[in-house]
């Protein structure tokens, strides 16, 4: 081998650590946030650690759970969390089907302890892991260590399992909310159109229905979100408070129970602060407002609410 070739591939193997580094996503953003107690999954998954946490989290998400039984330790347990769920093509199918159990196979709890002996029996290689119902029917597993198309391969397996796709009983459950959900789009009854999807997250079962379901939705909170932002755009222009809250009770009303009604309630206390703000900036002694502005902005930082109160 001729010196240069040397140089070259010693240069490449240097580059390569910094290349996989290059390609990994941000962990300061929240969704890449991991709360997996040993492996940095870049929240690939959302984990718990007791069975009926991840249970609850289970039925309350419409997923199914995911076991990954193992410990620390393990060098195929954190290549199977670091390396394969964060796959551009894994993490999506994952989240849109599971939720995540990572047991301590040191310390197990004896109902995960039985599941597994009794789902993978003679499994001698960790991790142990496989996917289950709420309910703990186990649906499909593997023992040892995987790849990212062995994964997919499981994956493809799971989606179509009986247990996992929706009861022709369902199925027609969900297509009855679909027409009543597109009915109300079509009037914008946003508090109609998220009851119904409400509804369904009630239904059990994977189904296409859903995304359906959820780009109605994704329609009501784009027009909640666009009211939101004209109420705000209006008051830093200085417009009347009086018809910013009529406003925001409209959105709440239009919206029913969903985040936006968290937001209004946030955006009506901070009304009355922009109001009093505004007071003492017409009145004899308009200096001190600014610490006020400072002070809100401060508390309100994070919401939409914080650039009424840029300092002028």
């Amino acid at each position: 081998m001729s010196p240069a070739r040397r140089v070259a591939i010693l240069l490449a193997l240097s580059l390569a650590p910094l290349a996989a580094r290059a390609q990994e996503p941000p962990a300061t953003d929240p969704a890449y946030v991991s709360n997996h107690p040993h492996f940095n999954d870049y929240g690939a998954l959302r984990w718990s650690t007791k069975l009926a946490d991840a249970q609850r989290a289970a039925l309350a998400a419409n997923r199914i759970i995911f076991v990954e039984y193992g410990r620390k330790g393990c060098v195929n347990c954190r290549q199977l969390c670091v390396d394969v769920l964060t796959n551009a093509k894994i993490r999506p199918r994952m989240q849109a089907l599971a939720v995540g159990l990572a047991a301590d196979c040191d310390k197990p709890e004896s109902e995960v302890e039985k599941l597994i002996k009794d789902s993978l029996p003679g499994a001698q290689i960790l991790p142990f892991a496989g996917f289950l119902t709420p309910e703990l029917q186990w649906i499909a597993g593997w023992t040892g260590s995987t790849n990212a198309d062995a994964l997919l391969k499981v994956l493809d397996e799971v989606e179509k399992h009986a247990l996992v796709q929706a009861t022709p009983a369902v199925a027609k459950q969900l297509e009855a909310l679909v027409a009543t959900a597109q009915k109300a789009v079509d009037k914008e009854d946003w508090k109609a159109v998220l009851k119904a999807v409400r509804d369904a997250g009630r239904l059990r079962g994977r189904s296409a229905l859903r995304t359906q379901l959820d780009g109605f939705a994704d329609a009501a909170h784009a027009w909640g979100t666009a009211q939101l932002e004209s109420v705000v755009t209006a008051l830093a222009a200085g417009g009347d408070a009086a018809e910013a809250r009529k406003a925001l009770n409209a959105i709440a009303s239009r919206m029913g129970p969903e985040r936006e009604a968290d937001e209004v309630k946030v955006g009506l206390k901070a009304i009355e602060r922009l109001v009093a703000i505004r007071g003492i900036e017409a009145g004899s002694t308009p200096d001190k407002a600014v610490g006020l502005r400072v002070k809100a902005s401060v508390e309100l930082k994070g919401t939409r609410w914080a650039t009424l109160f840029q300092p002028r």
